[in-house]
């Protein structure tokens, strides 16, 4: 009889304790038909976001103020990477004159394809990001008058999601285009376009490893930008957006599957291109 009790009470303690609900989700899962897009982490996300959130400053004096910087930061940071553009150009024209064509080719061959190679990817991965930023932008929700930022929670599936509950305006829109995507793109295809020639353009191995880490620096002038000016509540608002969902295209499904080998191939015409621009074969 005790055993009996013994079993019924541990019973009633398995009924009484909550059942535990496994679910298992495969990674990578839906990805052929849904693409998230999310903003990264850089002073042109906080551009686009921020003045939209009516949140930071608690009169329109101070979300003016805001504003003001944000805007006094970008027209500095296209200032100091167009000036260390311009210098770029210069040197490399200088560089041309003193060493001629390809420093007159006393660098190594196989180092000079590596460095090529290597701050080639570094560019083109600005051109992409700057590409999936103009997605994002494009994808935004839109609205026929000025909305504040604002999410919204969404029950799918038992799970709580942050989508956006606000849009922008077309001319808004085309104001991030113009004012900040295309300067970006712009920045990173000159230094891409010139920055080879800087790079190539010497008489010695160690300085031919020096200027590709050079120019890495102009690239992240806006990261230290971010990093320094932002604050942390600027950046708390950018870090924790939502992504974008968007319909997965034919594009982006080829993507899913060969996009390694497609940026792999793309990566290695540009550089043998540059490389033959620059350094064509005597």
């Amino acid at each position: 009889m005790e055993g009996l009790e013994s079993v019924k009470s541990l019973e009633d303690v398995n009924l009484d304790e909550e059942v535990a609900v496994e679910k298992r989700i495969q990674p990578g899962a839906g990805l052929d038909t849904h693409i998230p897009i999310q903003l990264p982490d850089t002073l042109y996300s906080s551009l686009i976001i921020l003045p939209l959130c009516e949140t930071l400053g608690k009169t329109k004096w101070n979300r003016a103020l805001i504003n003001f910087s944000l805007y006094w930061c970008m027209a500095a940071n296209f200032t100091i990477q167009g000036f260390f553009l311009r210098y770029v150009y210069k040197i490399y024209v200088d560089s041309t004159a003193e060493y001629g064509v390809c420093g007159g080719r006393e660098t190594d061959t196989n180092l000079r394809i590596f460095c090529i190679l290597v701050y080639t990817a570094y560019c083109f991965a600005d051109v992409a990001e700057t590409m999936k930023m103009s997605s994002f932008v494009f994808n935004f929700p839109e609205c026929a008058k000025f909305q504040k930022l604002e999410l919204k929670q969404v029950e799918e599936n038992g799970e709580t999601e942050l989508v956006f509950a606000s849009g922008m305006t077309k001319m808004y829109k085309l104001y991030c285009f113009l004012c900040i995507l295309f300067p970006k793109f712009v920045i990173a295809c000159s230094l891409l376009t010139y920055g080879t020639g800087f790079v190539v353009t010497t008489d010695a191995n160690e300085n031919l490893i020096l200027n590709a880490l050079a120019l890495g620096f102009v690239l992240e002038i806006d990261d230290m930008a971010y990093e320094y000016f932002m604050t942390f509540q600027m950046r708390a608002v950018v870090s924790q957006l939502p992504a974008i969902e968007i319909s997965a295209s034919m594009m982006m499904r080829i993507n899913t599957h060969y996009g390694t080998v497609i940026k792999a191939v793309i990566l290695i015409t540009l550089t043998l291109g540059t490389l033959n621009a620059y350094c064509p074969n005597p």
